[in-house]
């Protein structure tokens, strides 16, 4: 081979892994589980007071997500929003997370909460328990500079699973 073949080689390399290792970054990301990582069961009103949340990963390759949000709605109306940022999880592993929660109408949240965390665990309806969803929304940038987001919506009483461990691999 002469030497321009060779540094086209090269040069084509080092091109292809960044956007290797960020498609892989995003599959990864999208492969993430999550459950709530405190000792106690997982509630709404729990997750308004700020705490842990465990991070699996999967898949055989490293995952590192700029963000982690759960913006929390009953009625349209929004709660407020949990957020961790900058989750690393090694692969075929899971990591230990604080994540803070943020609202305009914490009070007003935290009374929601309560009262669908009751409802959740077998108690009497006093809120319609169908008008709760969880927008959760993971952001991983490609190259990192272009904003890559993916979101998953779930019911209250699906998210309330979810955060429980119900589907969790690690």
């Amino acid at each position: 081979m002469n030497k321009h073949t060779v540094i086209s080689i090269v040069a084509i390399i080092v091109i292809i892994i960044p956007f290797l290792y960020s498609g892989m970054n995003i599959y990864a990301a999208e492969q993430l589980q999550y459950r709530w990582g405190d000792v106690e069961r997982f509630s709404f009103f729990a997750m308004s007071n700020s705490g842990y949340v465990e991070f699996c990963n999967p898949t055989p390759i490293w995952a590192d997500i700029k963000n982690f949000q759960v913006d929390l709605f009953y009625d349209t109306n929004n709660l407020g929003t949990f957020v961790v940022d900058s989750v690393s999880t090694n692969p075929s592993s899971s990591t230990l997370l604080y994540g803070s929660f943020r609202s305009d109408v914490f009070v007003e949240s935290q009374h929601v909460f309560m009262t669908l965390d009751f409802e959740f665990d077998d108690g009497d309806i006093r809120l319609d328990p169908t008008k709760m969803y969880a927008l959760v929304t993971i952001s991983t940038p490609i190259l990192g500079i272009i904003p890559y987001t993916t979101s998953t919506q779930y019911a209250g009483f699906d998210f309330d699973g979810v955060m429980n461990g119900d589907m969790f691999d690690c």
